[in-house]
């Protein structure tokens, strides 16, 4: 810290966004729980060998207990490695992330999907697709079969191995 005049424009820019961000809270969860689902259930028409990691139920509330958040999705592809996945989709514009949120940043294992009892094989092919509320439909449906092409394609590569 150190003596100055305040930045009240800051201030009040970070006042203005935190209340953008708050209101209508359930509304904008539930155009998430929406695009997630239908993202979901895209996959898993599409795809075969996939693993939902956590509840397939959403869950709109912090009451709701033992349900999934609208805003992540987490699903393990049998047979592929995340991280490849992640860079092939990538090129596409989808951008995703590996493991869990808690475990950003950090090498081996996410802790968190190990304690879900998954293997090692189940984690490394694992893939968190993160959403907003400027998410929509259209753009999952492009999500799906940029990610069907990707994991199809290490899928035949991995069968050479």
């Amino acid at each position: 810290f150190r003596s100055s005049t305040e930045n009240t424009p800051g201030i009040a820019g970070t006042g203005l966004a935190a209340h953008m961000a708050c209101s209508d809270l359930m509304m904008k969860s539930s155009r998430m729980g929406i695009v997630n689902n239908y993202l979901l259930n895209g996959l898993k028409s599409e795809i075969k060998d996939i693993i939902v990691n956590g509840p397939e139920e959403l869950g709109y509330t912090m009451h709701e207990h033992g349900k999934r958040c609208p805003g992540v999705l987490n699903i393990t592809f049998e047979g592929t490695r995340g991280e490849v996945l992640l860079h092939t989709l990538e090129q596409d514009g989808i951008y995703v992330s590996t493991g869990s949120a808690c475990s950003s940043h950090k090498t081996g294992d996410s802790h968190v999907l190990q304690a879900m009892s998954m293997t090692h094989k189940e984690i490394e092919g694992a893939l968190r697709f993160s959403f907003s509320e400027f998410n929509t439909v259209e753009e999952m449906d492009y999500v799906i079969e940029r990610t069907k092409v990707a994991v199809g394609r290490f899928r035949r590569l991995g069968s050479f191995r």
